[in-house]
């Protein structure tokens, strides 16, 4: 069994104490791109209530995949799985 020098525990106790502040930071990060997303979420909820609409195919997709419908005044998209 090893015996850690003084300077070598406190060097630890402080990296210990770093990790969980880089968690802590981490976490916080996490909860603001939650609120975000359901923030973006409330905007496009909105955008189909209010738009009359033009939906357009996308003109693009794979071989086996349905062309999503995409409006062209508001962006708004409808996917088609």
């Amino acid at each position: 069994m090893t015996n850690n020098t003084p300077e070598v525990t406190e060097n630890i106790k402080k990296l210990i104490e770093l990790k969980y502040s880089v968690y802590t930071e981490m976490y916080s990060h996490e909860n603001e791109i939650k609120r975000l997303k359901n923030r973006l979420e409330k905007i496009k909820n909105k955008l189909m209530e209010l738009c009359t609409h033009k939906w357009e195919y996308e003109h693009y997709s794979g071989m086996y995949d349905k062309p999503d419908k995409v409006c062209m005044l508001c962006e708004s998209r409808i996917y088609r799985f």
